[in-house]
């Protein structure tokens, strides 16, 4: 069922400046990375703004389509980490 995986397993070892992308993730996400929520609305949020860029959708298209898909999240608290996740692009 499960097979070994083949390949190098020091490949991550291979991405050019890997600790400074872990810094500077760490500093995007700050206190919110303690938490499985905001961690998932954050990586929604960015899903949806890669899937659908806001100059052709406006920001609370992507609101209403996230809620739609995961109404556990408000449209407040949504709009609060659109404007985190929008500093990415």
């Amino acid at each position: 069922m499960f097979e070994k995986e083949t390949g190098d397993s020091n490949d991550i070892n291979k991405i050019p400046n890997l600790e400074n992308i872990i810094l500077k993730l760490k500093e995007f996400l700050g206190d919110d990375i303690h938490s499985g929520d905001n961690l998932e609305l954050i990586a929604s949020l960015h899903y949806l703004c890669s899937l659908y860029p806001t100059p052709n959708n406006s920001k609370e298209e992507i609101i209403s389509t996230l809620c739609e898909e995961k109404p556990k999240f408000s449209k407040e608290f949504a709009t609060k980490y659109l404007e985190k996740v929008l500093t990415l692009f």
